[in-house]
């Protein structure tokens, strides 16, 4: 084995301290920074922040808006070790729409933000909410993974998706079961399926969502022994089933 030379050694040495100085100083600055001067001083005016206590590095707001949505007790934490990774990572938790959500959003200062570990749950009014396109309802548990936005569109995402007590909006006030929706990561588009848990109606189906925010949802959706006879006969306008009874359903659109 070629012993290093003393010139190359103390090079090294010399570039991992100021490496270290680098990332004792990012601490430092981090550390001892008023959230109250990063929001005055930092964040864009499109996002309003109230009641804010702390410093960059542990802190918390008592409401955020942000493209209309309203997020109330906002709690975050820093996770100093994955500044060593070049990573700018935080523990966060907070309430939107009467739930609560935790999870770690992390940043490699040149690309988007990256969301990981994202649980909790948000209430009945949510969805509809947010998507009133859609024309239903219906408490969500999250269990996400990871999940990355891109101008406010996801482009990744990896985990799961629970819908409790689905409503359809118009039709009936009655639940028509559970639905869990189950993400896998792609390169090109989020794909995913839908599976009908306990429900009034067998559902299975496809999501796909682009990076331009435009969705396609495809599959095939049946009676079984629970379905009532209301939702039997509007599931006739979806055409002729098929030998297993089964209708095909596609819906599509931009988000």
């Amino acid at each position: 084995m070629r012993a290093l030379p003393l010139t190359d050694f103390r090079s090294l040495i010399k570039g991992k301290t100021i490496f270290l100085l680098i990332v004792v100083f990012l601490i430092g600055a981090i550390s001892n920074f008023p959230a109250k001067a990063f929001v005055r001083y930092v964040l864009p005016a499109s996002i309003i922040v109230n009641g804010t206590n702390g410093t960059v590095w542990y802190g918390s707001a008592s409401e955020v808006s942000v493209n209309k949505l309203f997020l109330r007790d906002i709690r975050w934490s820093i996770k100093p070790i994955m500044l060593l990774s070049g990573n700018l990572s935080y523990k966060i938790s907070l309430y939107p729409f009467n739930g609560k959500i935790d999870g770690l959003v992390s940043s490699n200062f040149t690309g988007p933000l990256t969301y990981h570990d994202i649980k909790g749950s948000l209430s009945e009014g949510t969805l509809s909410e947010l998507f009133p396109y859609l024309g239903i309802d219906g408490e969500i548990n999250l269990n996400i993974n990871s999940l990355k936005l891109v101008n406010n569109l996801p482009v990744m995402m990896d985990g799961n998706i629970n819908i409790i007590n689905l409503k359809i909006n118009g039709l009936s006030d009655q639940s028509i079961g559970n639905y869990l929706l189950k993400f896998d990561p792609t390169i090109d588009s989020i794909i995913g399926s839908i599976e009908s848990e306990n429900a009034l109606i067998d559902v299975a189906g496809v999501i796909k969502l682009e990076t331009d925010g435009s969705y396609e949802i495809t599959g095939v959706v049946s009676p079984n022994q629970f379905t009532p006879e209301k939702i039997i006969v509007l599931l006739g306008f979806l055409g002729t089933p098929n030998n297993l009874n089964q209708r095909d359903f596609r819906f599509e659109g931009r988000l």
